[in-house]
């Protein structure tokens, strides 16, 4: 409000909106510096026939800034000479086309690097090590999981890394490992490959999508079997926590 002197005195008033942006004052963070993960070696292809890309495994990084500033892409900074892996720019997961025998091992150095001006960035390494595949006796159980479908929530809020939830399977003498492979609507998701922790993996929006139904693989290395795993989004709205549709 501005006032004269004058008498009577004379006023105006004026509404003025600040608009406060972000800087790009964070970096990005990954869940873990370095990764370690065992997997079940990749068999080579008859000559006729190429091996598919399949997922090796997926780093996780968020950055505390909001907007484009907390947008990140990946990529492989060194480990990959001989063009062995790709990984996917805005979801982090890295996948492989090409066979691995038991007792290689590849340690690859893979960059996080904000939208921000200027751009921020942070590294981690990931350590493969391919192993044998695991020996299954003719008289083992089937694999199996306990009690499908799964069903979790899941706050709109919570952060990156948050756990949903663990997808297990039934008692296994051999390792097994997990993979999203179905209803992983913009990679939101995540499920530790050799645990079956289900994490939120990016920012959720219940306007976006509420309901995810998943498809979980579970492998020993040699059988394979699937599984449903529901996940809601919780809002609050008016002061109120609300389920399922955002209408």
């Amino acid at each position: 409000t501005v006032t004269d002197h004058g008498v009577p005195a004379k006023s105006t008033t004026v509404r003025v909106i600040v608009k406060v942006l972000d800087e790009n004052d964070n970096r990005p963070q990954f869940l873990e510096k370095i990764y370690k993960i065992k997997l079940p070696e990749r068999e080579k292809p008859e000559k006729d026939r190429a091996l598919k890309r399949d997922p090796v495994y997926r780093v996780i990084a968020s950055d505390r800034d909001v907007g484009a500033n907390s947008e990140i892409s990946y990529s492989i900074e060194e480990g990959d000479e001989h063009g062995k892996f790709f990984i996917e720019p805005k979801t982090g997961l890295v996948s492989s086309k090409k066979f691995s025998s038991a007792g290689e091992y590849d340690i690859l150095t893979i960059k996080a690097v904000d939208n921000g001006r200027p751009q921020k960035s942070s590294t981690c390494r990931l350590h493969i090590e391919w192993i044998p595949k695991p020996e299954v006796a003719a008289s083992a159980p089937p694999l199996a999981f306990e009690e499908p479908p799964f069903f979790f929530s899941v706050m709109e809020s919570d952060p990156v890394a948050h756990m949903v939830g663990v997808i297990t399977t039934e008692t296994s003498d051999t390792p097994v490992w997990f993979e999203i492979t179905g209803g992983n609507y913009d990679s939101r998701f995540d499920v530790g490959k050799a645990s079956g922790t289900l994490i939120v993996a990016r920012p959720l929006d219940a306007e976006q999508k509420s309901n995810y139904n998943l498809t979980v693989e579970a492998t020993d290395g040699t059988r394979f079997v699937s599984a449903q795993v529901i996940e809601t989004l919780m809002f609050v709205v008016g002061g109120r926590v609300c389920h399922g549709s955002y209408d």
